[in-house]
Parts: C-alpha cells; sequence; structure tokens
C-alpha cells in the first residue's frame, strides 16, 4: 500500500474471499458457527464474505492472545468474551473482507471496492456535505469511496448501521482523505488506499467498553 500515516496502533488483516489463500484460511481458522451464520444471508458471496471475515477475526485473537473464541454483540459486532481490552470489527466488499483489531479504545473498518453501476455524483449529492460533493466533483469515484469508507468505519465503530454512516457531519472528511488520517472530534481516522480497495478505520483511544455476547456466536 502507498505509505500513509499510521497512527491507529491496529492490527489488521485483508483476504481475498476466493482462490487457495481464502480456502487454507478458512481451513485453519474456520469454525462450524461460522457457517451457521453465514447461512443467515441468502448471496453466496455474502456467505464466503462472513465466513472469511471471521476466520481473519480468529486469526487475529490467536495472534494477539492466543485464542480463537469470538462472539458476537447485540449490536451485531463481533467481540472476544474473554478479553474485554480486545475490540474487533470485519467489513467485507466484494471479493474481500477485512478485520481490524485494537488493545484498549473502539476500533471500526470498511473496505470497498468500485463498482461501475453506481452514479457517485449523484450518490454524493443525495447524502453528502457541501464539502464533500465538492471533493467528489474533483476526485470521482475514488474521492467517493474514500470518504465513504471514512464514515462507515465510523458507523461500525460506534455500533451503527446506515444510518449513523449517513448522519456524520463530514464536513472536515476531505481534508483527512488527502493527508492519509488526522483526528476528528475525539476519533482518530485513516484512509489507507491500494489499487483494488478502499480501505478506512476508526479508533476511538480508551478502555473498551465489551457489550454482552448473544449465542449463537
Amino acid at each position: 500500500m502507498p505509505d500513509v500515516p499510521r497512527q491507529i496502533p491496529a492490527r489488521l488483516l485483508v483476504a481475498a474471499i476466493q482462490g487457495h489463500e481464502a480456502d487454507a484460511l478458512l481451513a485453519q481458522w474456520g469454525r462450524a458457527e461460522d457457517e451457521g451464520a453465514a447461512r443467515r444471508h441468502f448471496r453466496p458471496q455474502r456467505r464466503r464474505q462472513t465466513m472469511v471475515g471471521r476466520a481473519l477475526a480468529r486469526q487475529l485473537v490467536a495472534d494477539a492472545m492466543g485464542g480463537t473464541i469470538i462472539a458476537t454483540a447485540p449490536s451485531g459486532r463481533p467481540l472476544v468474551p474473554d478479553h474485554p481490552e480486545l475490540d474487533l470489527s470485519i467489513s467485507h466488499g466484494g471479493g474481500w473482507a477485512a478485520c481490524a483489531l485494537v488493545t484498549g479504545g473502539r476500533i471500526g473498518i470498511d473496505i470497498e471496492v468500485a463498482r461501475p453501476d453506481r452514479d457517485y455524483a449523484a450518490l454524493a449529492a443525495a447524502f453528502f456535505s457541501t464539502p464533500e460533493i465538492e471533493c467528489v466533483a474533483q476526485g470521482g469515484q475514488s474521492a467517493f469511496l474514500a470518504l465513504w469508507t471514512l464514515r462507515e468505519a465510523w458507523a461500525k465503530a460506534v455500533g451503527g448501521g446506515l444510518s449513523a454512516a449517513l448522519g456524520l457531519n463530514g464536513n472536515g472528511l476531505p481534508a483527512l482523505i488527502g493527508s492519509g488520517g488526522g483526528i476528528m472530534d475525539s476519533w482518530i481516522l485513516e484512509h489507507r488506499p491500494d489499487p483494488r480497495f478502499h480501505l478506512a478505520l476508526a479508533w476511538q483511544p480508551g478502555p473498551a467498553v465489551t457489550p454482552p455476547a448473544v449465542a449463537p456466536p
């Protein structure tokens, strides 16, 4: 990836959801409960995204603490029941899955790929702030995806959904994508571009607050 500032102390894994490496990842880190979670989705690609994303989460937890148990909070966020100091976030986009883990604070991650059928200028006009609309007018698809991944990463960190991402005041986001990242309110945001996808992280430092898990994980 291009050299951009790295202020967020996150462990990060990104993987294609198809191919030999993905198969090997699932063989080592996949679990039966992940297949159960995947079956809740109708589309085969979404099922595969779910399984690979959870396998990445298990690998990160194993690397950090030696365990592989993950569960799911009522909000849908993944968590590590035996290590409340750890915070996890998983994202899927197209043929990719990504997972981030931090010790302390809240983390959110989003990964997106370009879709040629999308009118990004129209989407920006409908949902973005004026500075963001101007940014997309100049930077096109790449600028839109950079801004959107920052919004989604923040929304995932706070446990919100699409409405949270759309409700964020994005006036300051265009300045962040040019520098690779920065601080917005109490959050540190980073955009990490790659020729294959756009990826963003949002982190709020501080002690982690782990909600209760729900079963099945």
